[in-house]
């Protein structure tokens, strides 16, 4: 039986030289839900995504993990997984 992550994430900032990707975004999920994120090319939903796997340090807010079978953010990222988008050339 695995157990239920919590995930939380406040205020996060995420700079690219002078663009900013994201501008104080915060997310709370609880064990077992499911999110969706839309919007279009740029608008920063891979570096969100990248930020929550822990694949990418945000430059501003914090993200927290919670488990009843892993205790700080370590031990709560193991149980992030993460798939981006594939590009096939023939």
């Amino acid at each position: 039986m695995s157990s239920a992550l919590r995930v939380h994430a406040r205020a996060l900032v995420k700079r690219f030289g002078p663009v900013t990707a994201l501008a104080g975004v915060d997310v709370e999920l609880a064990g077992g839900q499911a999110l969706a994120i839309l919007g279009p090319n740029g608008a920063g939903k891979s570096t969100l995504l990248r930020i929550l796997a822990g694949l990418s340090r945000p430059n501003g807010g914090e993200v927290h993990f919670e488990s009843s079978g892993a205790e700080g953010r370590r031990g709560g990222r193991s149980q992030v997984g993460f798939a981006g988008h594939a590009t096939w050339i023939h």
